[in-house]
This record gives structure tokens, C-alpha cells and sequence, in this order.
């Protein structure tokens, strides 16, 4: 099974939908995992980790904590796919999981 991280930046809620003005790119992820998780059940484990929430897990990942400290928090999102790196500074599509689902080396989407 393919093990997918995304870390994200500190937010108030993953949903997007907080506040007065949803956050459009949250809401089209969100229904990306919700696609994901049904369609490819068994094949993908994905995790959303927040900055906030999950700070450790942030400094433990080597090559995220590099990113953030090169680069600052504005590189997130970021995204691990069997510990490596596939995905800076954006939220991957449906497709783009799907297609790392398939492959044992994850590729390189940067």
C-alpha cells in the first residue's frame, strides 16, 4: 500500500470551509481525499498533517524539515509518498495520487 503524507501549513481547520471566506483550494482537496479514499481503497493510506496539530512530525520527516528551513512555511503544502518527496508548494490532484498509487518509485512531481 502506498503511504502518502501531506503536511500542511497551520490552519485552522483541513475543511477550508472556516471562517467567512471558504478556502476554495481546501475545499477541492478535500473533496480529493474524499475521491481518493473511495476510489482507492486498499491501494493509498493518505495523511493530512498540520503544522499546528502535528508539529513533531514535521521536525522528525528530514527532507520536510530541510524544505521549511531552506524555504519557510510558505513551501507548503508538501508531499511525502513512501518517504520521498513528490509534490512542494501544492495540493496534488486526484490524478496525481492515482498515479503514484501505481508506481513503486513514487516519481517526482516538483
Amino acid at each position: 500500500m502506498k503511504e502518502i503524507e501531506i503536511f500542511e501549513p497551520a490552519l485552522c481547520c483541513a475543511t477550508g470551509v472556516c471562517g467567512p471566506e471558504p478556502d476554495e483550494t481546501l475545499v477541492r482537496f478535500g473533496e480529493t481525499v474524499r475521491r481518493t479514499e473511495a476510489e482507492l481503497a486498499g491501494r493509498v493510506r493518505l495523511s493530512r498533517l498540520l503544522l499546528n496539530q502535528q508539529p513533531m512530525r514535521f521536525a522528525q520527516t528530514p527532507a520536510v524539515f530541510t524544505i521549511i528551513k531552506n524555504r519557510g512555511v510558505a513551501a507548503l503544502p508538501v508531499v511525502v509518498a513512501d518517504g520521498k518527496v513528490v509534490l512542494e508548494g501544492a495540493y496534488p490532484t486526484f490524478e496525481q495520487i492515482e498515479e503514484w498509487s501505481k508506481n513503486e518509485g513514487a516519481g517526482d512531481g516538483r
